[in-house]
């Protein structure tokens, strides 16, 4: 279990939201990525 702002989370927990925001900030980034290339 891993203390996160005062509540006990298993550690799996803390894993799966990492998973989510590297999918949300790959996703961003890729989006971005082909938009600049439509452009050119």
């Amino acid at each position: 279990m891993i203390d996160l702002f005062g509540f006990q989370v298993p550690s799996v927990v803390v894993w799966i939201l990492v998973a989510i925001i590297v999918v949300l900030v790959v996703v961003f980034i890729l989006k971005g990525f082909f938009s600049e290339m439509r452009k050119k």
